[in-house]
């Protein structure tokens, strides 16, 4: 292989490399249910800062492998049964990449059946 075609793949190997991201256009979607209002509303609520603040850090270094991370926030009221519906919803929905455990032991104890049941 002479040193004009050795030269070309490689600034071809160069453009593919830093253009890749670029590509992947569609954010990452997480979903998570966090009780915002209701009995759990004080520490839910830091839990949904941090994870906005961590949303905020990925995307302003460049997302996840070039994608932006798109967090989806819903109030679960500190309820177990609307927990349940809210995940059954996202897991179902097929709108999600990923979803987030909910915060307090509670609702997380009846969200696991669910999450192992949609793997």
């Amino acid at each position: 292989m002479g040193l004009w075609n050795r030269l070309t793949l490689l600034v071809l190997a160069l453009v593919c490399l830093t253009t890749g991201p670029a590509w992947a256009v569609d954010p990452i979607r997480i979903g998570v249910s966090i009780a915002l209002s209701g009995s759990y509303a004080l520490m839910g609520g830091m839990y949904a800062d941090g994870l906005r603040l961590w949303a905020k850090k990925q995307n302003s270094t460049g997302g996840i492998v070039g994608r932006p991370v798109d967090l989806i926030i819903h109030d679960d009221r500190s309820d177990p049964e609307t927990a349940v519906k809210i995940y059954r919803e996202m897991l179902s929905s097929g709108r999600f990449d990923f979803v987030f455990g909910p915060y307090s032991t509670v609702i997380s104890k009846a969200v696991v059946p669910l999450l192992i049941e949609y793997r």
